[in-house]
């Protein structure tokens, strides 16, 4: 593999402790966008906040596991690339049948089915490379962008029952947010492109306060929560039903060709030399992602794609 020019810091690199810290703060709010996803399914079986909450703890576990198990380069697991985990558009309409059919016992455990079926396709990748050319990868990565962003215009509009309309103010907030981050990484130097996005949070939560969205009594709520804690999962459970396997095959295969299509692209952005898919360590991400999947209907949540 050959450097890129444009690159401060390039794989193996150790960047000072700063940057790292800020770096990995940037990658925590960029993640947290998909917390949704979770959100969402938490919502339509109707948890109590506190229920929504533990729910929420053991998302952010298994983001943080399987981006580990991601970065790994020995074994049979791992890209040995940064593409950390978010939660997957393709698993949202499957899961959201199930929490119809049979609660969340039936989301969790079809997961798990889930991220099987994946980690079997990743063992059969190189076989199946003449079926799944790069166009497939591209629009699967399309449209699972599309589902999870239909999601948020649902919720923004307040065409999802139960949800408020966002008004003026919020929208004001979204533009200095976005703003920010497409401002910095654009025009910034040093270290205000580096950490645009996290600058742009930064700016949010600063324009959401000022206007109101932002109160004393969320900030009082969150500062009374303690800052470290284990999620409860007492009345956690796990169930199947044959006639969800088509849709969450069909989810599987969808994570796992958005997952070889990310890894492709960061296999070529950090190899000024790049000529074709490594497809050895592509397999052994995509098992890391299904790893990841299966492991987050064991402990209770949605399934994943790298990001």
């Amino acid at each position: 593999m050959k450097r890129p020019k444009n690159y401060a810091y390039w794989l193996d690199e150790a960047p000072p402790f700063g940057i790292t810290l800020f770096s990995g703060l940037q990658h925590i709010g960029l993640v947290c966008g998909f917390l949704p996803i979770p959100l969402a399914i938490a919502r339509e079986a109707g948890l109590a906040d506190a229920r929504i909450v533990d729910l929420i703890g053991v998302s952010m576990f298994v983001l943080g596991v399987t981006a580990i198990l991601q970065v790994l380069r020995r074994g049979p697991v791992g890209s040995g690339l940064l593409a950390p985990s978010c939660f997957s558009g393709a698993y949202l309409g499957p899961s959201l049948l199930a929490v119809k059919t049979g609660g969340l016992a039936l989301v969790f455990g079809m997961t798990i089915f889930g991220g099987l079926v994946e980690a079997m396709l990743s063992r059969a990748l190189r076989y199946l490379r003449p079926y799944l050319p790069s166009e497939i990868a591209g629009f699967v990565v399309l449209m699972v962008g599309m589902t999870v962003g239909s999601l948020g215009v649902r919720y923004v509009f307040g065409v999802t029952p139960g949800a408020t309309p966002a008004g003026p103010t919020e929208f004001a907030v979204s533009a200095v947010t976005l703003g920010l981050m497409v401002g910095l990484n654009i025009w910034g130097r040093g270290a205000p492109r580096l950490f645009c996005a996290l600058l742009g949070f930064i700016g949010g939560y600063a324009a959401a306060a000022a206007l109101g969205v932002l109160t004393l009594v969320d900030l009082e709520r969150t500062l009374a929560a303690p800052l470290l804690g284990v999620p409860a999962v007492g009345d956690l459970g796990w169930s199947f039903d044959a006639t969800l396997v088509i849709p969450f095959v069909v989810a599987a295969m969808a994570a796992s060709l958005k997952t070889v299509g990310d890894l492709t692209t960061c296999q070529r952005v950090n190899d000024a030399d790049w000529v074709r898919p490594d497809l050895r360590g592509i397999g052994r991400g995509t098992l890391a992602n299904g790893i990841g999947s299966a492991l987050a209907g064991l402990l209770g949540t949605a399934g994943l794609n790298a990001s």
